[in-house]
């Protein structure tokens, strides 16, 4: 099982868990990753990013993750050989997400942008608009909603569509006076938590 965490000093712990190793960030400032052997909990190794780790995910097939640091950088990194590429340099980054399809959804959280990369060709093939303060970025299970926080009034925008034909505003959601931290959806998308800065989470169906 592959589990990309962060130490204490981070908002998020667990962000993955797939394929056939652990790996985590116990110092995220300094870019480390280190990863495990669960069933031997022995240490594989250790890749060096270069800059503090703000956010990752595991990419469909479970053999690769992909890591943004707060240097602008994102990085994949294949489990199986540490073997580590430079993707993507961006300066605005906030957060991303994987769809399923493998399209790579990149929030420009002070621009309020997400910018949906192709990896393959290194082109954005679409980009869709939110607003202003966005902070982090979750995509449904069947890839046809992606909901982005905001702060400063807390909230959650919602659009529904596909990258093919675009996306649309499909609803918000108020987080009141605190602000959001990040949105997780259930296996079926049916359901969808909401936490927050006051250390609440709320269920939205």
């Amino acid at each position: 099982m592959v589990q990309v965490t962060f130490s204490a000093t981070s908002d998020e712990s667990v962000l993955g868990s797939h394929g056939g190793f652990r790996t985590e960030a116990p110092t995220p400032k300094n870019g480390d990753l280190v990863v495990y052997d669960p069933q031997t909990r022995a240490r594989v190794g250790t890749v060096t990013l270069g800059g503090g780790i703000t956010s990752a995910r595991v990419a469909p097939g479970d053999t690769l993750f992909y890591a943004l640091t707060n240097v602008g950088v994102i990085f994949e990194v294949d489990v199986r050989t540490l073997a580590k590429r430079q993707i993507i340099a961006t300066v605005n980054a906030t957060d991303f997400a994987i769809g399923r399809d493998g399209y790579f959804y990149l929030l420009d959280g002070p621009g309020g942008v997400v910018r949906i990369f192709n990896l393959a060709t290194q082109t954005v093939i679409r980009s869709v608009g939110f607003s202003a303060n966005s902070a982090t970025i979750a995509l449904s299970p069947d890839g046809q909603q992606i909901w982005v926080t905001q702060s400063n009034p807390g909230g959650v925008t919602m659009v529904s569509g596909s990258v093919a034909n675009g996306f649309l505003f499909t609803g918000s959601y108020s987080t009141g006076v605190t602000n959001p931290t990040r949105v997780v959806f259930s296996p079926s998308g049916h359901i969808a938590a909401i936490g927050n800065f006051g250390g609440f989470v709320d269920i939205v169906r």
